[in-house]
């Protein structure tokens, strides 16, 4: 790999952690979630992970958004912590529900998103 597309999907990676964390932020209340919201921030990012796939994007672009921005707005490390977190408090049956429901999820909408892009280009 060469020193732009590092230079890029660091960019990238930052401005999709930034973006995450801002939506999370702003949209967590005292009714709400946050194994919500990096669910429904997976299954975004992968929609559009699906979407974009199968555009010809050059190397430059691919690194920046796809492994960059993307990358960094989904996150599987959040995923991981949550479902940690479900196991100290016990919750082993919601912690399943978790990994199951975010990973047939995220795995439906990236083909969603790249069967959509099929369809209209």
């Amino acid at each position: 790999m060469n020193w732009l597309n590092t230079v890029l999907i660091f960019l990238g990676g930052g401005f999709g952690a930034v973006l995450r964390n801002v939506l999370t932020n702003s949209s967590v209340s005292a009714n709400s979630s946050i194994f919500t919201h990096t669910l429904m921030i997976n299954a975004l990012g992968s929609f559009i992970i699906g979407f974009i796939w199968n555009f010809q994007l050059s190397m430059e672009i691919r690194c920046f958004a796809v492994v960059g921005l993307l990358g960094g707005f989904t996150t599987f490390s959040g995923f991981s912590i949550e479902f940690l977190e479900f196991l100290h408090h016990k919750s082993l049956g919601l912690a399943w529900v978790y990994v199951i429901s975010t990973v047939s999820l995220c795995i439906l909408l990236v083909w969603s998103g790249n069967r959509l892009q099929s369809l209209l280009f």
